[in-house]
């Protein structure tokens, strides 16, 4: 009985903030909807499309550039910091190392952040480019900011490596993940399954919003087609489905030995 009656009270705590997202998203798709009728009624030929493509197609390159020039002083000042504390470690004071670890690892975060920048960007780019200017310098960009990327995730994953040598994995092995969490104990495996979950939340948010901006992008722009609606919609089954087969298999019954 006091586990219905928790459970009622979590319910009824919950609902309102559920009430109030779920009224403020009607409220704004019916704003959106009036403004999509008044929009075909009128007849009006927007060409904001157009000019993003234009604007896109002209900066995308040289964005890619400014991405290395604002991400690479950063990610170096953080590897060489961290080299440094490890490099003046007594090995005895366990936070150093730790500090040292810590900022390792945000300087491969912001190698990420670039990586993924320098992606779209190239993308972009490839698809809205205007002129040959911009051609040379996104296929140079590209070249320049991949060698980058690959060769700081390496140096960082071998000075990991020798602060802790029981770490296993070369940055160039398709099983690097895998036998680097292998490698890794207990806290470490906790930390990254902690991190996972906490992106699979982000992401459960972010994709349902992606997918209602494809559709009203589709339907209020020309020109954007439903390409969009199909990929979010992708990456969305492929995150539901990761998720709920692996928690099925976990939560399987054992076979019990004959």
């Amino acid at each position: 009985m006091k586990n219905k009656d928790r459970v009622q009270q979590e319910n009824r705590k919950a609902l309102p903030k559920f009430l109030l997202i779920l009224v403020c998203s009607v409220a704004a798709g019916l704003v959106i909807a009036g403004i999509m009728i008044a929009t075909w009624e009128t007849g009006a030929d927007y060409t904001f499309v157009d000019i993003l493509h234009e604007v896109l197609g002209l900066v995308s390159p040289w964005l890619m550039w400014a991405v290395l020039v604002v991400c690479v002083p950063i990610a170096l000042h953080y590897y060489f910091r961290g080299k440094r504390r490890w490099q003046d470690w007594d090995g005895e004071a366990d936070d150093v190392l730790d500090r040292a670890e810590h900022e390792l690892s945000i300087g491969l975060v912001i190698n990420s952040v670039c990586m993924v920048l320098t992606m779209l960007f190239y993308g972009l780019a490839t698809m809205l480019l205007y002129s040959w200017a911009g051609h040379v310098a996104a296929q140079v960009g590209l070249v320049v900011s991949l060698v980058f990327i690959v060769v700081y995730q390496q140096k960082t994953v071998d000075l990991c490596k020798r602060m802790n040598p029981e770490k296993r994995g070369s940055v160039y092995d398709v099983n690097f993940q895998k036998k680097w969490i292998e490698s890794c104990d207990e806290a470490e495996r906790t930390n990254i399954y902690r991190s996972s979950y906490r992106a699979y939340r982000n992401m459960s948010i972010t994709l349902p919003v992606l997918w209602c901006a494809a559709v009203m992008a589709g339907l209020w722009f020309d020109g954007v087609g439903p390409l969009a609606v199909v990929l979010v919609s992708i990456a969305w089954l492929v995150q539901t489905l990761s998720y709920g087969l692996e928690s099925l298999r976990l939560e399987a019954p054992k076979k019990q030995a004959k």
